[in-house]
């Protein structure tokens, strides 16, 4: 599990777990963090997805990514 802070744009991630009910996202999923946002709604990773999709990271609804070894 990587940290918010931890997270930086182009750091390779894969999605532990999310909230989100509706995304065809699934564990083991790639992609490349975009960027970060930290406001009074919360802390957001932005995230583009080698499946294509967009769905952002919210860390504070308890979505969980780790940093992967690809490059």
């Amino acid at each position: 599990m990587v940290s918010f802070d931890d997270v930086k744009s182009g750091d390779r991630i894969r999605l532990v777990c999310t909230s989100d009910v509706y995304t065809q996202l699934r564990p083991g999923d790639t992609g490349t963090v975009t960027g970060k946002a930290d406001d009074p709604s919360g802390r957001t990773v932005f995230v583009r997805w080698d499946s294509g999709s967009r769905l952002a990271i919210l860390i504070d609804e308890g979505d969980v990514i780790e940093r992967t070894e690809e490059s």
